[in-house]
């Protein structure tokens, strides 16, 4: 972020670094990423909409839920020149959080 009209962006951030990802060969890595953090983001939605299954496809508010029971996080930058903005730039809403998400989906 910022994005186009000056929307933060990223919405929240998920675990992207050192996961344990599975490999052709039935072999195991530790891997780094955007591809790393979005199945954490896509398995919380997915406990989510079991939760409540009214939410299924209700991207606005199952979006709305996964901001507001983020949990607070500190950046971490390589270098100053990372910085873009403020923290929220590079955290958005913070680091999500399965079990609170899924406990507002409930409520």
């Amino acid at each position: 972020g910022p994005a186009r009209g000056g929307v933060t962006k990223p919405d929240l951030v998920a675990p992207g670094a050192d996961v344990l990802s599975a490999m052709p060969g039935g072999r195991y890595t530790a891997l780094n990423g955007t591809s790393m953090a979005t199945p954490h983001v896509a398995g919380v939605v997915a406990l989510m909409w079991s939760a409540n299954p009214a939410l299924v496809g209700d991207l606005d508010r199952t979006r709305q839920i996964l901001r507001e029971t983020a949990a607070p996080a500190e950046p971490s930058y390589a270098s100053p020149e990372d910085r873009c903005g403020t923290d929220a730039n590079i955290l958005g809403a913070g680091l999500v959080d399965a079990f609170a998400a899924v406990q507002a989906a409930r409520g």
